[in-house]
């Protein structure tokens, strides 16, 4: 249901605050977003954890933040 939902709608951008449990907890859906999106950056977290940044391949897009190095979306 979450990859149709994806499907349909303009998610941009994806955070994974830990990898292998979502790719241990959700395997169909990491494999989707491994193969749809493309690594960006890291997001800093509390207590020295952090998410994973990630953007969607098939969006262009028209600018990078200044501050943070993201690529930016309309």
């Amino acid at each position: 249901m979450t990859i149709s939902r994806l499907e349909r709608e303009r998610v941009p951008l994806v955070l994974l605050p830990d990898a292998a449990d979502f790719r241990d907890g959700f395997p169909l859906l990491a494999a989707y977003v491994e193969a749809d999106y493309a690594p960006a950056g890291q997001l800093p977290l509390p207590g020295d954890r952090s998410a994973r940044v990630l953007t969607a391949r098939h969006l262009a897009s028209p600018g990078i933040d200044a501050v943070t190095g993201w690529p930016c979306f309309r």
